[in-house]
């Protein structure tokens, strides 16, 4: 509830047996080729059995040391990177293109035809990693401003105040999203992309403990996006003085699908050397 990650609780679900089990019944012997968005298990069943695998994801981007880090580098987080899910070539997805092999952020259809919505007043929140209750308390201290909550902890629409908690629902929050002046996210990769992509004014609170979050965090202030390390009684001016910022981001995500078609066909032909990683 404090916006910690529990990494001994991550580690409490993985399932050894499991994993030995569908590493050596995955049929990829069928294929040509493995498409691998940082999943170990066809990762690891392509590289044992002799099949290529292409890896094509934003954890890619960090093979590359181009790739923003915090100021603290993980050992351990920097060696999953390299090991979790290995591949024959890599297209990372980032922020910017920090290398050749890096593509701009993959953002969905959907969200790309909301760049015409009309902006209303309010601001979109979503940070899973807090308890519902926690969010209202510290959102009802900035009173001057309506906030749209979305969480799972909740099955139906409750208005507190000046702060509105939704359920999770894809269409109510593209909505919102489209909708509003603003958005309050954890340091993922996909929301803060699309809010850029938007043109939305956005601040990040990179989940406490997670590696790639503090990673995308540095990348995030580094273009400009506000950062904040928590919601406590300090962040409140904080928050106050970003809203009164004009720091909308104007970065063009040109659509990567192509290029990630073209990286495929090129396997195909025996041209795909030029995406091996230089790492």
């Amino acid at each position: 509830a404090d916006g910690r990650l529990d990494v001994f609780g991550s580690l409490r679900a993985f399932k050894a047996g499991a994993f030995l089990r569908d590493l050596i019944t995955l049929p990829v012997h069928e294929y040509d080729l493995i498409v691998n968005d940082f999943e170990p298990i066809s990762a690891w069943a392509g590289k044992l059995r002799g099949i290529p695998v292409l890896a094509c994801s934003h954890q890619v981007a960090y093979l590359f040391k181009e790739s923003p880090r915090p100021t603290s580098k993980d050992v351990i987080a920097e060696t999953a990177f390299k090991y979790y899910a290995p591949s024959d070539a890599q297209i990372g997805f980032h922020f910017r293109d920090y290398h050749s092999q890096i593509l701009p952020a993959p953002v969905r259809q959907e969200v790309r035809r909301l760049r015409n919505s009309q902006v209303l007043n309010h601001i979109t929140v979503y940070l899973p990693s807090f308890g519902v209750e926690e969010l209202v308390h510290f959102f009802s201290q900035i009173e001057q401003e309506q906030w749209h909550v979305f969480t799972k902890q909740t099955d139906k629409r409750i208005q507190r105040g000046n702060v509105l908690i939704e359920p999770i629902s894809n269409d109510a929050f593209l909505q919102s999203l489209a909708n509003s002046k603003a958005v309050l996210c954890n340091a993922g990769f996909e929301l803060p992309s699309e809010s850029i992509y938007l043109k939305k004014k956005l601040m990040v609170v990179p989940i406490k403990g997670q590696y790639e979050q503090l990673c995308n965090a540095a990348a995030l202030e580094e273009i400009g996006v506000s950062v904040i390390e928590s919601l406590h009684r300090e962040s409140i001016p904080q928050i106050r003085e970003w809203l009164l910022q004009d720091n909308i981001l104007d970065i063009p995500f040109t659509d990567s699908l192509e290029v990630v078609i073209n990286a495929i066909n090129s396997w195909k032909t025996s041209t795909a050397v030029e995406y091996s990683a230089s790492s």
